[in-house]
């Protein structure tokens, strides 16, 4: 401030969200949220007047809260995400006072670690939330580090791998039993239950003797009912759509059928039949996919997001694939009841509903044989999951193996027979991609050292299809090849025989893709390309 004459004194005022006065040009200070206006007034020694305004805008601090991902995802990770009703730029995390991510959501399973997940927000003002907001992670506590989770007994024999996810038991009574070769291993999984057995020659590096307390997802019932509905038999390699809903259909072997409707009694599909649900809820009261022949698998394919609700049964033979295509699937299993499966009397655990509901003997849904695939969550409160592999069951080759992708819950949960290899379902790609390097060569390990294996693939690049010959000391036992997208969806599955030239990808787009090839206990992997 300057005058000729001489200054003789200066205030200021604030007005509006903060208000104040004092004498001289420094106005500073704290300013409450909101518009103000600092006014001064300087008045020189001959009594002139002068006034200036000046407007100070606070912006307020951007706040945060957290979202949590529901059981109801069925996905294999928690998802935390920050949400504000500001235009928010920046995000970030932190754990335990450490820092962890800059991204709005983020993705927890059994390999983070736990404690408090903190998040700060900044809007497009460049202003910073003045508090966090927190969510304390216990991974035993989430549903979604669960592969298995049984209220009486999770029960895996001999030569059964979990390899992604954890095993719990919801009673206070409930064992779970590891057999003899089996593992749960996977980084950060654990196996929590009131009483563990696990059989020399197991792999279980976590133990935890406790209660495997989680929030379940929202049961979903079937109470279509199937009085008056008509019965339906396809002709032997019928290609037909059917629109109708039927108290008995049966799938006559080899045939290509599409279902657009959403209520059956039995549905029974027999051997090497591909078939396609469309609706999104399915109610069934017992389904059965009968074993696939030997040239080829019996397939059932589903809409992303369904829901098959189950009365009774579901039975899964040898040589099936059930939902390649890696959607979210999910089989509940059981009747209506008044059961609400997160209360328990007396906080337990041990609710006598499950008991009383259990063992009507046909609330199972059961996989029988190798060579066998399931892509879908299972929810039987009341009912068993039973999953038999091995060769014992499996008379026309040895690819025994049978691969359960999902969340499994159920009464009792048990894995028999040789070759069970248990997953969770990774929310957009069931199976979990095999590793690749930046060659197109064989980049998979052979596991069995013993017997050699080989695949050559030609051309590879290749702008039109890919042909594959796979050569093998073993002579005698089919090969079973997947083709999996860079999104992780199963694309083909197919059999072939040593020697065997088999052709595919003439439909593929442009890209990456990964072939798995499957010998008895012997895997290899190939990556792909495919030119514009």
């Amino acid at each position: 401030v300057s005058d000729n004459c001489g200054i003789a004194s200066v205030s200021y005022a604030i007005t509006g969200a903060t208000t104040r006065a004092g004498s001289g040009l420094n106005a500073s200070g704290a300013f409450a949220v909101g518009n103000s206006t600092i006014t001064w007034t300087v008045t020189d020694v001959n009594n002139n007047v002068t006034v200036v305004s000046v407007p100070v805008t606070v912006n307020p601090a951007p706040t945060a809260t957290i979202s949590v991902s529901t059981p109801d995802a069925f996905c294999n990770k928690l998802t935390l995400t920050a949400n504000s009703s500001s235009v928010i730029t920046g995000y970030a995390w932190s754990v335990n006072s450490s820092a962890f991510a800059s991204t709005q959501a983020i993705f927890l399973d059994n390999t983070n670690a736990d404690g408090n997940y903190v998040v700060f927000v900044t809007d497009n003002k460049g202003c910073t939330s003045l508090l966090p907001v927190s969510y304390n992670y216990q991974k035993q506590n989430i549903i979604s580090n669960y592969t298995i989770l049984a209220y009486k007994e999770a029960e895996l024999k001999e030569y059964n791998t979990v390899q992604t996810g954890s095993v719990g038991v919801m009673s206070k009574k409930g064992e779970a039993e590891i057999g003899k070769y089996s593992s749960v291993a996977a980084p950060g999984a654990f196996v929590k239950a009131p009483k563990i057995e696990a059989k020399s020659g197991s792999n279980v590096p976590t133990k935890i003797y406790a209660v495997a307390t989680v929030t379940l997802p929202t049961m979903q019932y079937n109470s279509a009912s199937v009085n008056n509905l008509p019965n339906f038999t396809t002709n032997q390699n019928a290609t037909i759509t059917l629109s109708g809903n039927y108290k008995n259909l049966t799938v006559r072997r080899g045939s290509n059928v599409v279902l657009t409707g959403n209520t059956y009694g039995n549905i029974n599909i027999e051997e090497g039949s591909t078939v396609r649900f469309t609706s999104t809820t399915i109610n069934v009261e017992h389904l059965k996919v009968g074993k696939g022949k030997d040239n080829g698998q019996t397939v059932v394919r589903f809409a992303d997001n369904t829901s098959v609700r189950v009365a009774k049964h579901v039975q899964i033979e040898e040589d099936c694939f059930i939902n390649p295509d890696s959607y979210k699937v999910t089989f509940y299993l059981g009747r209506q009841s008044s059961h609400n499966c997160n209360s328990h009397k007396g906080g337990d655990r041990d609710d006598d509903d499950h008991d009383k509901g259990h063992g009507d003997g046909d609330q199972k849904f059961e996989v029988k044989g190798g060579n066998t695939t399931v892509i879908a969550n299972v929810y039987a409160p009341t009912g068993d999951i039973k999953v038999k592999g091995g060769e014992s069951c499996h008379k026309n080759h040895v690819a025994t193996t049978v691969r359960m992708t999902g969340l499994f819950i159920g009464y009792e949960v048990e894995g028999e027979g040789k070759n069970v290899i248990w997953n969770n379902y990774t929310c957009g790609s069931a199976m979990p991609m095999p590793e690749v390097n930046n060659t197109a060569m064989v980049v998979g390990e052979e596991q069995d050292a013993d017997i050699k294996l080989d695949v050559k693939v030609l051309p590879n690049p290749t702008l039109t299809h890919f042909e594959m010959i796979v050569s093998s000391d073993d002579k005698q036992t089919p090969v079973q090849i997947r083709v999996i997208s860079g999104a992780g969806r199963v694309l083909n599955a197919m059999k072939a025989t040593v020697g065997q030239r088999v052709q595919f990808g003439q439909e593929y787009t442009s890209g990456m893709y990964v072939a798995e090839v499957v010998q008895g206990n012997k895997r290899k992997t190939v990556k792909l390309i495919k030119g514009k």
